[in-house]
């Protein structure tokens, strides 16, 4: 009888624990889901806020296409710099992404980079250089055979500067 009191015992604990725990993943299954749906939210957050950023950066290089339209020919650097808080690195970029609008609007990855990435992603891939044939090997030139200079004492006289021993 002592036996049986123990298997209950232990049956009692074991299906307490398994109610424990069952308790435990439904609490975190419960955390778990708005904590999902706040990063997929704020993930959303990123991408509209770069899709709003690249509209921004669009509106930019509209208005310096305008802006360049009525500048001399010659001085479009020097009115950016005189002009605008930027370099005239950034005016190229910002008039690109207006004049590249119509294929970054539609482009799945506009909304996930950045300014620069985006450039990067839409830029036509650069023409591979011809390689050049490899140079054919000239005949070589004939060696004029060696000749011994007149002050190299032979080799039977010691040598004047160190006197044969190797050592100048």
């Amino acid at each position: 009888m002592a036996r049986t009191a123990e298997v209950s015992r232990v049956d009692a604990l074991r299906a307490q624990r398994e109610a424990d725990y069952a308790e435990q993943q439904a609490r975190r299954k419960a955390v778990a889901r708005p904590i999902a749906e706040r990063i997929n939210e704020a993930h959303e957050a990123v991408g509209a806020s770069m899709r709003a950023t690249l509209e921004r950066a669009k509106a930019v290089g509209d208005l310096l296409h305008e802006a360049k339209g009525e500048v001399k020919h010659g001085g479009w650097a020097a009115w950016v710099e005189a002009h605008c808080r930027f370099s005239a690195r950034t005016a190229q970029k910002y008039m690109q992404v207006s004049a590249d609008w119509a294929t970054i609007s539609k482009a799945p990855f506009g909304a996930d980079l950045g300014l620069n990435d985006t450039l990067a992603a839409i830029a036509a891939p650069k023409p591979e250089r011809p390689k050049a044939a490899p140079a054919a090997d000239p005949e070589p030139a004939e060696t004029p055979p060696m000749s011994e200079p007149e002050d190299v004492p032979a080799a039977s006289e010691p040598c004047p500067h160190c006197g044969g021993t190797g050592r100048a």
